[in-house]
């Protein structure tokens, strides 16, 4: 709604915004723990980027610059990721390993 200008977004407000989502992915990090290695780095990235990419809102700019690298990253991981949940389950064997964790 604010790319169409119904809204207007407060700059100031936006690192609020950057920071519940710091949130949620810490926990669903902690989470990522349990399953494998693949998803556990695809979250410690994502936790990373959205950790960065806060304080560059806060008013950082070398930190919103490297939030933006680590959220490149993140994606070629999350896309390995789910490439190999896909691809291994429909081949039902191992084609792309995720590392399993131990339990």
């Amino acid at each position: 709604m604010a790319t169409l200008g119904l809204v207007t977004v407060p700059a100031q407000g936006v690192w609020l915004f950057l920071l519940a989502w710091t949130i949620f992915t810490f926990y669903m990090w902690i989470g990522s723990f349990g399953t494998n290695k693949a998803l556990t780095l695809t979250f410690t990235l994502l936790l990373l980027a959205f950790i960065l990419l806060t304080i560059g809102a806060a008013g950082n700019h070398a930190a919103h610059t490297w939030g933006g690298y680590v959220g490149i990253a993140t994606a070629l991981v999350a896309w390995y990721t789910s490439a190999a949940g896909v691809i291994n389950t429909v081949y039902g064997r191992v084609v792309c390993p995720v590392g399993p964790c131990k339990k």
